[in-house]
């Protein structure tokens, strides 16, 4: 399966031949940023001062900013997947995610990262490594998402930053290709 991806002539992102699951992984994203316990919480808004008083300041103060930011990054996502339609190529989907919405989509995309690493329980190692200690399955599902979201940040970042005059021309992604479990290979 190859994501295949280019900017539009108004400038939009567009993402086609996603498949039904990297569909559901993206529709999973606004809960993820709006997700409480489970150490979500305190790994999207960690502590930030060793000074009580100058963390209970933050708390007070600046933690309300930041989930007013996650949940507007999750209100961006949940408006454009609706326009989420059937690939004109076949059995896949395409998304167009407009130029206004992409700082928002690579916001979201790793902050259900960290939700997702701190549902699952990954500690660093298990994160870098790519593989979660013993067999647990949870672990490698959400490793497995992680590595999806990254590839679609990679995606946004390079590709999303330069123009496609033809639209016939595109990057293409394949979770399957060698190196894909570094975070996914992109060819042409």
């Amino acid at each position: 399966m190859r994501v295949e991806a280019y900017v539009d002539a108004d400038g939009d992102l567009v993402l086609d031949r996603l498949s039904e699951g990297i569909v559901a992984a993206l529709g999973a994203i606004p809960a993820l940023l709006l997700a409480t316990g489970d150490g979500v919480e305190e790994r999207l808004l960690p502590r930030t001062y060793v000074d009580d008083e100058d963390e209970a300041h933050w708390r007070r103060y600046v933690r309300p900013d930041l989930e007013h930011l996650f949940a507007s990054r999750a209100e961006i996502v949940t408006k454009d997947l609706r326009q989420v339609r059937v690939s004109p190529d076949g059995p896949y989907y395409w998304l167009c995610i407009p130029v206004r919405h992409r700082a928002a989509w690579e916001a979201a995309l790793m902050g259900a990262c960290h939700a997702l690493a701190a549902k699952a329980g990954l500690d660093d190692d298990e994160l870098q490594s790519g593989e979660p200690r013993g067999s647990d399955p949870t672990k490698l599902g959400a490793l497995t998402q992680i590595q999806v979201y990254q590839a679609l940040v990679w995606l946004i970042l390079e590709v999303g930053g330069h123009t496609c005059p033809d639209p016939e021309v595109v990057e293409e992604f394949d979770p399957d290709s060698p190196g894909a479990e570094d975070g996914g290979e992109i060819g042409g």
